[in-house]
């Protein structure tokens, strides 16, 4: 996804080549087929300055060739990107940069995101013949199979069926290696080259002297950058476990790796003998054995560093006693504006235990937050069963004990959280059985809407449960306060009342309609329950006065109340830009729940239909953080991509929210298919996106658009929040 496209060549010393045509040469340039594990990091500004992935210390320390910093035009991969919906279109990256003499070996490491999915089954069949055709159509092209490096994916210690997934997906990439002739090499060093390094049962690592704690932040000292991928450290020792052999060059030393994080060797404090050794699986050849078996155990290779202490709760055993449900990895998108939403993800409970603990990763802290489970009723979250107290959340896993341990039964049941405010951002991926509704921060309530909105998502999200009884089981409900009043009608129910109606109330919250109420003015019944919650509103005491004026006050102060409630243009003026029946929009005019960053100098299209003949006003486009500037414009379609430009708004400085400009010239478009396209100036600026819909995108310098749409273009499935605006004849 987003192929980079700056070249500044860093030679590789392995075959000296004079003219790439040759037969017999071999161009130095190494190609790359993978996803966030991956992908530069300084390209995106991930984990700060000094943060770098293992392609990028073999560029600054080996020398290796991946097309040069910061980008690594070789290196296609990015965050994100499977083996279903990306690898060919990264092969055809791969061959083009062959055929124009620019590579000579290729390393792909991708298919995590295609497996590691909780709550999904993954067709591995599928997407080993999908591998397998892609890894032929490069030897097909000429590379020769020794210089193709096949890498499988992390064996970390997940729950049953990932695991199984992942033993049979691994198994089959070294089939592929060993009926194809190319390299291979496993994540098992990795593992291994770690947690050698430990003495202390995982919670540190020695590096040179330095101990680098298994913990995440911005800064070398964590084995893991802040949004969970390997820091610089840990990408180092991946580094000698897969690459290093294949490349044919020496293995990196902790004083070289130290030295680009400004970091020094601690002379008085050596790491264990292993430290620098890399592991037989990563050499070239294709026979290795060590991931071949399908079997849990014949993949990976249990060492205590993996699960240090219960502070890492991630890993699905902490002890013998202990064992989690959920999502325990962090995932790679990101999300946030989930303020003051009581949001669940379903999970299953496959033996009666005891409740213990709640755990919720989180990117950007903000706010408070709360914690909760559910019981299922009829496919939804139904009674609740327990939950946290409110807490500060932190960057990072945030583990809260419940308030009371419950004893729960076989079955299924509903993680929920409730952050304070949008601010506050955590990790997610668009599959699984989701629920959420509009809920003021709180305590949560005893039983869940039963109108919710229904979704596919997963949060990086978990419950610790014991399979030890409960110390007094009755009573374990009894300090919950929502439990047992909801049908005694006493104060501890109150805060339910109103969430149940805000939960009909949710679209009307962006309006400034109070309640749905005025639906029901002709019926007096209303009006007799009015006092108790309208006195707070207004200080007239009649039923029927206050209801109305409540409203004009809000709405439009000088109408009557039937003029105030039925002006529906006004309750979304910046949103679907349709001031009248003269104007239509097509595209997303919703704010989707992804987020995304990094694409700057990017010029990404996405398709839309026009039913009927108008001219385009104005271009809209949703921007949760702002940075730079940013261009919008409408492309026709020509061969089922982005042709001609047909208009365009000038340069922009974007802000955070809807950002609605101008096209510079109108344009009658007549009834078809289009493309409506943004080019942002820099990777800070971030937006809203979903993972469905027809989409463009290739690399461009930030100005004027093309007047026409390049023909080498990546193609994707998204669409952003993004909508024109045109004018009806």
């Amino acid at each position: 996804m987003f192929k980079k496209a700056f070249i500044f060549l860093l030679v590789l010393t392995l075959v000296m080549v004079s003219k790439p045509s040759t037969a017999s040469a071999i161009p130095t340039g190494v190609g790359v087929i993978g996803d966030s594990a991956t992908q530069p990091y300084q390209c995106i500004d991930r984990g700060g300055p000094t943060a770098y992935t293992w392609t990028e210390i073999l560029d600054v320390v080996r020398g290796v060739n991946f097309g040069g910093m910061p980008c690594q035009p070789y290196n296609n991969a990015w965050s994100g990107e499977t083996v279903r919906l990306n690898m060919t279109s990264q092969t055809d990256d791969i061959l083009d940069d062959f055929n124009n003499g620019n590579i000579g070996r290729v390393i792909s490491m991708i298919g995590s995101n295609d497996i590691y999915v909780v709550g999904s089954t993954p067709n591995v069949s599928a997407l080993l013949a999908t591998y397998e055709t892609n890894i032929q159509r490069m030897i097909d092209a000429g590379i020769l199979p020794g210089n193709i490096l096949i890498v499988d994916i992390s064996q970390d210690n997940w729950n049953e069926p990932t695991r199984t997934y992942v033993n049979q997906y691994n198994a089959g990439l070294q089939d592929i290696a060993t009926e194809k002739g190319t390299a291979f090499a496993s994540w098992t060093g990795y593992h291994s080259g770690l947690a050698c390094r430990s003495l202390d049962n995982g919670q540190s690592y020695n590096f040179g002297g330095q101990m680098i704690a298994y913990t995440w932040g911005n800064e070398y000292h964590n084995i893991r950058v802040a949004d969970g991928h390997l820091g610089t450290m840990a990408n180092g020792v991946l580094a000698n476990a897969i690459a290093v052999n294949f490349l044919g060059i020496p293995p990196l030393t902790d004083a070289e790796l130290l030295s680009i994080v400004n970091g020094t060797v601690i002379p008085g404090n050596p790491p264990p003998p292993c430290a620098n050794q890399p592991t037989a699986t990563a050499g070239p050849s294709p026979t290795a054995t060590l991931t071949r078996t399908p079997t849990a155990t014949g993949l990976f290779s249990p060492t205590p560093s993996r699960t240090p202490t219960a502070t890492f709760t991630f890993t699905p055993t902490s002890s013998s006693g202990t064992f989690n449900i959920g999502e325990t990895t962090v995932l790679g998108n990101a999300y946030s504006g989930l303020g003051n939403q009581l949001v669940a993800q379903q999970v299953t409970l496959s033996q009666t235990a005891t409740i213990q603990s709640l755990s919720y990763y989180v990117s950007t802290a903000g706010g408070q937050m709360r914690l909760g489970i559910y019981s299922n009723v009829a496919s939804g979250p139904g009674s609740l069963m327990a939950q946290t107290a409110a807490f500060t959340p932190v960057t990072g896993w945030n583990t809260q004990a419940v308030i009371a341990p419950t004893q729960l039964a076989t079955g299924t049941y509903w993680l929920a959280f409730l952050p304070q405010n949008n601010t506050l951002a955590g990790r997610v991926n668009p599959s699984g059985a989701g629920r959420y509704y509009s809920y003021t921060f709180g305590a949560l309530p005893a039983t869940y809407s039963t109108s919710p909105t229904n979704s596919a998502f997963t949060f990086s999200f978990y419950a610790t449960f014991s399979t030890g009884a409960v110390a007094s089981n009755t009573p374990s409900n009894t300090p919950l306060p929502t439990n047992s009043p909801t049908r005694t009608l006493t104060p501890t129910n109150t805060p339910i009342v109103p969430t149940n109606t805000s939960t009909l109330t949710a679209t009307i919250t962006n309006t400034p309609l109070p309640t749905n109420s005025p639906t029901h003015t002709a019926t007096p019944t209303n009006t007799s329950v009015a006092p108790t919650t309208t006195n707070t509103r207004t200080p007239t005491p009649i039923p029927t006065n206050t209801f109305t004026p409540t409203i004009t006050a809000t709405r439009t102060p000088t109408t009557v109340a039937t003029n105030t409630f039925t002006p529906t243009a006004s309750r979304t003026p910046t949103r679907t830009a349709t001031p009248s029946s003269s104007t239509i929009t097509i595209g997303e005019t919703n704010v989707l729940s992804m987020s995304y960053s990094g694409i700057g100098n990017r010029l990404v299209a996405q398709q839309v239909t026009l039913s009927q003949s108008a001219t385009i006003q104005s271009l809209s486009y949703y921007v949760s953080t702002a940075s730079g500037q940013l261009r919008l414009g409408i492309y026709n379609n020509s061969g089922n991509a982005p042709g001609t430009l047909m208009a365009q708004t000038a340069a922009f400085t974007s802000v955070a929210g809807w950002n609605t400009q101008v096209v510079t010239t109108p344009v009658t478009l007549p009834p078809g298919t289009y493309w409506l396209v943004f080019l942002p100036q820099n990777n800070t600026l971030a937006g809203r996106l979903g993972l469905s819909g027809a989409g463009r995108h290739y690399s461009y310098t930030f100005g004027a658009m093309p007047s026409t749409y390049s023909t080498s273009y990546t193609s994707d499935t998204f669409h952003f929040s993004f909508y024109a605006t045109l004018s009806l004849p």
